[in-house]
């Protein structure tokens, strides 16, 4: 087992920067595969935190999480907008400081891996295992022009989130 139930998602964090700046590639071009692959992995890892940690905490009445609900509720439909489009360098960096600061928030004291671990490590079997068999979710190719609006209203829906 893991020292912490949070380790996992930590260690996912790690790994979805280091993917974006994959994505970012030499001369400033843009890498599709990376993109792709960046962002597979961070729909994925929000969809988890939407439909799976969220609610457990919800059930458990953590009553931190009110004070954090609605800014990672933000931060979580902030970066779901940004996969929607077709990637330009200018804006990863901006989704780049983005995530760092959405990780560090999710990471720091009071943080949602804060709560997960002090409220649900007794239901880690079952928290890890929805996680796993959470089912793939795809956002479709990345959309331009009037698409756009109705394909973010999709992307944020995909990982339970609802456009305002």
């Amino acid at each position: 087992m893991v020292d912490r139930l949070s380790s996992p998602f930590r260690e996912e964090h790690l790994a979805l920067a280091a993917q974006l700046r994959a994505a970012t590639g030499a001369g400033g071009e843009v890498d599709l595969e990376a993109w792709t692959s960046f962002r597979k992995a961070l729909v994925r890892h929000l969809a988890i935190e939407e439909r799976i940690i969220v609610p457990m905490l919800e059930a458990r009445r953590a009553p931190e999480l009110l004070a954090t609900r609605s800014e990672l509720a933000h931060d979580h439909a902030a970066l779901m907008t940004l996969l929607v489009p077709a990637p330009n360098p200018i804006w990863l960096t901006d989704l780049a400081e983005r995530l760092a600061h959405h990780v560090a928030a999710e990471e720091g004291p009071g943080g949602l891996y804060e709560l997960l671990d002090r409220h649900l490590a007794s239901s880690a079997r079952e928290l890890l295992e929805a996680a796993r068999s959470l089912r793939t979710i795809e956002l479709g190719p990345p959309a331009e022009g009037a698409a756009t609006g109705v394909a973010v209203s999709l992307a944020l829906a995909a990982v339970g989130l609802r456009r305002k």
